[in-house]
């Protein structure tokens, strides 16, 4: 199965076992994802465009410095931002995170308890008190993951990301099996296939009329071109 960002973090919610219904932030640079988790399982996912390189143009334009500049400002300042910049750089993800918020109490019934946060754009100052603000769902951290060996970045949140990679190659998703019914596994298998048979019974039938159908234009139709072609070149040589 190809990884991707989903199955790292479903990885993550079975290794942790998180039984919260919430929605993880990943505050990146380029982009931020968010993935909504309810009954350990990562029920949606969404992008916002919304990220560091943001900042980097609001502190640009805030003090007429260029960017390169501006992300050496950045850093250097502990991602300090004043509450007109936070708003002028992230409502437009605030907005978001409302509208997709009320579209997992629609789809599925439930509220969202908590929000958690992790990236390097998490690392801004008061981030986490913002979104609060502007959301009134409460907001952490994401928990770190405490059980690998010889770890030194244990609580540092630019690493989340490549930790949940180990873990999703440690635990990788379950084998794609031919059970139905009762016979299937458990709900953590996340492909679900029918029968062998069913599916043979069915390409079989599709090869068939594909057969004919390639059949039928081979004798009727290019074989009627074909005794038209004859006769023109034999008129052409008699």
């Amino acid at each position: 199965i190809v990884t991707s960002e989903v199955s790292i973090m479903q990885a993550y919610v079975d290794h942790i076992k998180m039984n919260d219904t919430c929605c993880i932030i990943d505050l990146g640079h380029k982009t931020s994802k968010v993935y909504f988790v309810q009954g350990r399982q990562v029920v949606s996912n969404h992008t916002s465009y919304v990220a560091g390189s943001a900042i980097n143009e609001v502190i640009s334009k805030t003090y007429q410095i260029s960017l390169e500049n501006a992300i050496i400002y950045k850093h250097e300042n502990a991602f300090m931002l004043n509450d007109e910049q936070l708003e002028e750089v992230f409502n437009p993800l605030i907005m978001d995170l409302k509208r997709w918020e009320i579209g997992h109490r629609v789809k599925f019934g439930s509220s969202i308890d908590k929000f958690y946060i992790f990236g390097g754009t998490s690392n801004i100052n008061n981030i986490d008190n913002f979104i609060y603000y502007h959301t009134g769902i409460p907001v952490e951290t994401l928990p770190p993951l405490l059980d690998l060996k010889n770890d030194y970045t244990a609580h540092d949140k630019n690493f989340y990301l490549a930790k949940m990679m180990a873990i999703s190659q440690k635990a990788p998703s379950s084998i794609i099996n031919f059970l139905t019914g009762k016979f299937q596994t458990a709900s953590n298998a996340f492909i679900s296939v029918h029968s062998a048979v069913f599916i043979w019974v069915r390409t079989t039938f599709i090869a068939l009329l594909l057969i004919l159908g390639l059949v039928g234009e081979r004798f009727i139709f290019l074989q009627n071109q074909n005794k038209e072609a004859d006769k023109k070149i034999k008129a052409l040589l008699s």
